[in-house]
C-alpha cells in the first residue's frame, strides 16, 4: 500500500496462485484444547480489498470461470443460513463463516475453492474440525478445476476485476479428463439432491394435509379409511434384501448426501 493506493476509493489487490488441497481425509477426532498447535495458513484463495470510506450498499464478490459464466457469488448483505445440521460437539469448534465487509479499511475473503453447496434434507459437521476455523457442513460443493478464473469485486455501482490462478496440488497427479468427468458426476448428484429435496418437502406437505384430513374425517370411516390407505403409500419403494421395501425419501437423499461428500 502506497499514497496513490490510499487515494482510490477502492482497490482489489491481484490475489496470489491459490492451490487446490484437498482437506484432511483422515477426519480423525479434533485435537483437545489444550494440545500444542500451530496454525496453518487460511485454506483457498486470498482476496484482499481496500475502501477508503464505509460501502453505501452491500459489498458483492463474484467468481467466474474462462467462459465468463458465474461459478460463485458472495454478498456483506448474505444472512448467515441455518442449514438443518445436528452439533454434538462443543459450540467454539463450529467457528465463524467467512464474510464480507463493507466497512471503510482493509479486508480479506478466503474463498474456499468450491462451487455452491447443493441442497440437502439435512447436513453434517466434518469430524475434521480445526479449532478457531469454521467446521464446513458436509456436503459442500465440488473444488474447482485448475485454472484462470476472474475474481470481481462490486461497491457502490462500480467493478473491479482481477484474475486469480487455481493450481493443482503438487503432490497430487491431476488428471484433466478424470476432473471434468467428476464434475459432471457432480452436476448429476446435485440434480438428483435438488429433486429429493424438493419431492421430500413435497411429500411432507402432503402428510400435513392428509394429518389434519384424518382429524376431521374420523366420523367419516369410508373416507378415512381411504387417507389412511393413501397415507401409507406415500413412502417410495426401493429395492432392499431382495425385495422391494418401504423407505423414506430422506435414506435417499443420505445416499446422494453421502456420494456428494466424497467428490
Amino acid at each position: 500500500m502506497d499514497a496513490a493506493l490510499l487515494r482510490q476509493p477502492v482497490h482489489l489487490f491481484q490475489p496470489g496462485a491459490a492451490i487446490r488441497v484437498r482437506g484432511n481425509q483422515n477426519k480423525d477426532t479434533p485435537l483437545p484444547r489444550e494440545e500444542p498447535s500451530g496454525r496453518n495458513p487460511p485454506d483457498g484463495a486470498l482476496v484482499d480489498y481496500w475502501l477508503a470510506r464505509d460501502a453505501r450498499g452491500p459489498v458483492t464478490l463474484r467468481i467466474l470461470g474462462l467462459d465468463g459464466r458465474q461459478i460463485q457469488r458472495f454478498s456483506s448483505a448474505d444472512a448467515a443460513r441455518k442449514l438443518p445440521s445436528e452439533r454434538y460437539f462443543e459450540e467454539r469448534w463450529v467457528g465463524a463463516p467467512e464474510r464480507l465487509s463493507g466497512l471503510a479499511g482493509a479486508h480479506r475473503f478466503v474463498w474456499n475453492l468450491r462451487a455452491p453447496r447443493p441442497p440437502a434434507d439435512s447436513y453434517d459437521y466434518s469430524i475434521a474440525a480445526i479449532d478457531g476455523d469454521e467446521d464446513p457442513l458436509l456436503p459442500q460443493g465440488m473444488l474447482v478445476a485448475p485454472g484462470q478464473y476472474t475474481v470481481v469485486l462490486s461497491v457502490d455501482g462500480h467493478d473491479y476485476r482481477s484474475t486469480l490462478e487455481v493450481r493443482p496440488d503438487p503432490r497430487v497427479a491431476v488428471d484433466a479428463t478424470a476432473i471434468r468427468a467428476a464434475f459432471e458426476l457432480s452436476a448429476q448428484v446435485s440434480t438428483a439432491m435438488e429433486r429429493e429435496f424438493v419431492a421430500n418437502g413435497e411429500i411432507e406437505a402432503v402428510r400435513t394435509q392428509l394429518k389434519g384430513l384424518d382429524e376431521r374425517t374420523r366420523a367419516l370411516p369410508l373416507v378415512a379409511a381411504a387417507v389412511t390407505a393413501f397415507n401409507g403409500n406415500l413412502g417410495p419403494l426401493v429395492e432392499g434384501e431382495g425385495e422391494a421395501a418401504p423407505m423414506k425419501m430422506a435414506a435417499i437423499g443420505g445416499q446422494l448426501t453421502s456420494l456428494q461428500t466424497d467428490l
